[in-house]
This record gives C-alpha cells, structure tokens and sequence, in this order.
C-alpha cells in the first residue's frame, strides 16, 4: 500500500511520467487484490508506451492477472491474441500465442488449446516452440479422446523435431494413439523405433 500510494503521488506530480511508475504500481495493486485497477494501469502501458520495457510487460502481466488471479481464462488467452493479431511479426508474437494456449489448456479449453498450439507451426514455423507446440496438441487431442487426430498431430510434429528425444517422445506416443485405435502391430512398431532414437532417454525407455 505505501508503494500505491508513493507511486501515486509520482504519478500525480510528474510532468513526464515513467512508465515503470504505472507497471509496479500495477503490480502492487494486484497485489493488494485490487485487480480492476491493476488492469487499468495495464491498459494505459499498453494503449500509451509501445516501444518501452514496460509495454510487452503489460500484456504479458495484464493475461498473468486474468487467469492466475481471477479465472477469467477467455479474456487472458484472448488478451495473448490480440498482441498476435496486432504486432504478427513481432519476435514476442509465437511466444504469447503459446502462452494463450496454455491458457486455454488450463481454463480446460481444449480445442482452443489445439487450434492455437498448432497455428505456430503455420505461421511460425522457426520458432523454437514449433516442436513442442504441435506436441502439446498432439496430447491434447489424445485427452480429449480423439485419437486419429492426435497420432496425425504426433506425426506432424516429427517432422519439426530435431533432437532424438523429441523424436522419441513423438514415436512413443504415436504408439499410444495407435494402440487407442486397436492397431498393435503398428503400436508395436512405434515403440521400437522410439526405443532406439534415444537411448537411456525417458521415452526410449519407457517405451
């Protein structure tokens, strides 16, 4: 509260106004559980400072309080959306459609968190995240039980992987898809080829 109010009187007296004023008294007063005015100076960061350290942050931390601190999952993962939508060639841009993924995955959203996952294979195609992104689909197909979807996902995301542990883990849960659509010698095949692409490696043993 001495912080708010510290950077409150800044705020108010200031002729030209830091950034980082409004950001961690943002913060603060999250923390303070008075979130529709944390969000409020999230939003002034994002509508006023592009092109500061502090307006990637605002968009990261205004999806942050969203769903970590009130479960509106919706919002957050749109929030995530609408800086893909607005800056697609900004290098942050794969990177927050993941998270809006990840946020659709915990708001148990699984389509979305599918459809979203493997937009950055299409349209990021060099991002780092490639491989893991069509991976993570690919189990959340398999747990929504749509298992054809999730071995052609898994398949999919062969073709991104370039360490022979995500090859493994890729083979290995092909197999298990397989097995889900009453295919065991090819199951079998999968698991055999996953056992020699990594071993020792969690996958190659385990499968």
């Amino acid at each position: 509260a001495l912080a708010v109010d510290a950077f409150t009187r800044y705020i108010k007296s200031a002729e030209e106004v830091d950034p980082s004023a409004y950001y961690l008294r943002a913060l603060g007063l999250r923390e303070m559980e008075l979130h529709d005015e944390a969000l409020a100076d999230l939003d002034l960061l994002i509508n006023n400072y592009a092109g500061t350290d502090f307006f990637l942050k605002a968009w990261d931390e205004k999806a942050y309080t969203l769903w970590a601190y009130l479960e509106r999952y919706q919002e957050a993962a749109e929030t995530m959306l609408a800086f893909v939508r607005l800056y697609p060639a900004d290098s942050s841009a794969p990177g927050f459609l993941f998270e809006a993924a990840r946020i659709y995955e915990r708001g148990e959203s699984y389509q979305s968190a599918i459809d979203t996952w493997e937009r950055i294979s299409n349209e990021y195609p060099t991002f780092s995240e490639s491989f893991r992104s069509l991976f993570l689909a690919g189990i959340t197909r398999y747990r929504i039980n749509d298992f054809n979807g999730a071995f052609n996902t898994f398949q999919r995301s062969l073709s991104l992987a370039t360490l022979s542990a995500d090859q493994a883990s890729a083979s290995f849960w092909s197999g298990k898809s397989q097995v889900m659509m009453n295919d065991i010698n090819a199951a079998r095949l999968s698991w055999q080829t996953a056992a020699q692409l990594d071993p020792t490696g969690y996958y190659s043993e385990r499968a």
